[in-house]
C-alpha cells in the first residue's frame, strides 16, 4: 500500500526526507503545503507562525474546530 501511494511521484523526487523545509505562515497555504510534503515523504520541518487558530481558519486550512484557540505551530 505504501509503495502504491508513492508511485505517482516516484522517480521525480525520492529523497524529500533528506531536506529541511521552512514554512513561513501556517494558514491555508502553509498548512496545506506542510501536509502535502509530509505525505510525500518529507520529515524535517521548521514552522513559523505567531498566530492562534481562529474560526475563520477552519475550512480553508488543515485545522479543525478542536484546534481553535491553540497555537498554529503546535499542530
Amino acid at each position: 500500500m505504501q509503495q502504491a501511494l508513492k508511485s505517482r511521484y516516484e522517480g521525480i523526487v525520492n529523497n524529500l526526507h533528506e531536506y529541511s523545509f521552512h514554512i513561513l505562515g501556517c494558514g491555508a497555504i502553509g498548512s496545506s503545503a506542510a501536509t502535502q510534503l509530509a505525505r510525500s515523504g518529507a520529515i524535517n520541518f521548521f514552522l513559523y507562525d505567531m498566530d492562534k487558530v481562529e474560526d475563520v481558519n477552519v475550512g480553508v486550512s488543515q485545522y479543525n474546530v478542536q484546534h481553535v484557540g491553540k497555537e498554529k505551530v503546535q499542530h
